[in-house]
């Protein structure tokens, strides 16, 4: 029993680098706009997923 923990918790710990990795290539695809107005906000709001229309022209 004791055994099959162990490795159990060492095949985790063997495989946590990769998952890691993968989660920060899987996140560098997600972008952040803030669209925070200069004056306090007021009335309805829109939420979309695509975020593109907010980018500037680079």
């Amino acid at each position: 029993m004791t055994a099959k923990i162990f490795a159990s918790v060492s095949k985790s710990i063997w495989d946590l680098p990769k998952k890691v990795t993968a989660r920060i290539e899987y996140m560098k695809c997600f972008r952040v706009v803030c669209l925070k107005p200069e004056r306090p906000s007021r009335g309805n709001v829109l939420l979309s997923y695509r975020i593109e229309p907010f980018f500037f022209k680079t």
